[in-house]
């Protein structure tokens, strides 16, 4: 039977000892026993690899496994409270994506590493520090969005341009209010597009100097026309992940390549849909997507892909998602 209103951390719980049990698990089976849609279970597959636990979808029995040999931690009594704590920190920590949670008198009260990076100081940093009383926040804009939030008590989307000690960065943020035990609260997501903006500005130009400019990158790049087809790809995302061109001439031939289980790309495609149409809605032209995609080779690979839309083509960045610590797996 399935659970009625089961939360994110039993629902994580639930899958882990499924998964601990052998059993043939497809995304449909496990959506059926907690009573969530396919789509919320593979955002919770993503959310158990990245922090740490090495789950992969078995193509020959159709089936999510634990990798061969690997037991949950004292198994007779599944996972425990401290199991549950430490699922936690490493699903916040181990993510690419800055978060971080603040009251509404500005003190942050949970951040992650990333967010600690993105804004050119530590977690300890971020922690330390009430936003109400950062430069940076005043001058960009981002005190404002974040006083409108408070307001208007609805989620507010927008790129800023910070300048962060002898740096300067574009990092596009979400942020959102909550409630949690009759208090309220402001939930930041923040990515760093700077790498994005550079790229669209030097694309923007001159094409045969711009293509140049992309192989330098460290990242991998696609650029793409309003069909979806693929007018370039640089060196390093055909090092990394293996597909040319050749092999990928179109988005419909990437959605293929890229995931080959027919559920997980039904998936993909209605939350890049949805981000899609949100990031047109709202202005931010923006779409960040956090995936499992398949190699050329057949091994897998966890990615942060940020998508720049405009009228006429499409921007998108690849960057490998961080491998979670040794003592976290």
């Amino acid at each position: 039977m399935p659970d009625s209103k089961i939360n994110k951390t039993d629902a994580l719980v639930k899958i882990l000892n499924l998964l601990d049990l052998r059993r043939n698990l497809t995304a449909t089976s496990m959506a059926s026993t907690l009573g969530v849609g396919e789509r919320t279970i593979y955002r919770y597959l993503r959310s158990l690899q990245l922090a740490g636990y090495p789950i992969y979808f078995d193509t020959r029995q159709m089936s999510y496994r634990f990798a061969e040999g690997y037991q949950l931690k004292r198994p007779e009594f599944g996972l425990q409270l401290s199991d549950l704590l430490e699922l936690k920190r490493c699903v916040i920590n181990s993510s690419s994506v800055g978060i971080a949670v603040y009251d509404y008198s500005g003190q942050c009260i949970l951040a992650n590493d990333a967010m600690g990076g993105i804004f050119g100081t530590t977690q300890e940093g971020v922690l330390s520090r009430n936003f109400r009383d950062l430069a940076s926040w005043k001058h960009s804009g981002l005190l404002e969005m974040a006083e409108e939030c408070v307001r208007c008590e609805r989620e507010h989307h927008r790129e800023f341009h910070l300048f962060i000690g002898d740096r300067d960065a574009w990092v596009a943020c979400t942020m959102t209010p909550f409630e949690s035990r009759g208090a309220r609260y402001l939930l930041l997501i923040a990515h760093d597009v700077t790498t994005l903006r550079r790229t669209e500005t030097h694309l923007r130009s001159g094409k045969t100097s711009s293509w140049k400019i992309l192989e330098t990158l460290p990242v991998g790049i696609i650029w793409s026309d309003r069909s979806g087809r693929v007018e370039h790809m640089n060196n390093c995302f055909t090092e990394r992940y293996g597909w040319t061109r050749e092999d990928i001439p179109t988005f419909q031939d990437w959605l293929l390549a890229a995931y080959p289980d027919p559920m997980y790309r039904t998936s993909v495609v209605e939350r890049w849909k949805t981000l899609r149409d949100k990031a047109r809605a709202t202005g931010t032209m923006t779409v960040l997507m956090e995936v499992t995609i398949t190699c050329k080779d057949g091994t897998t690979r966890q990615v942060t892909i940020t998508t720049r839309l405009s009228e006429h083509q499409a921007l998108a960045v690849f960057t490998d998602v961080a491998e979670p610590p040794e003592d976290t797996r």
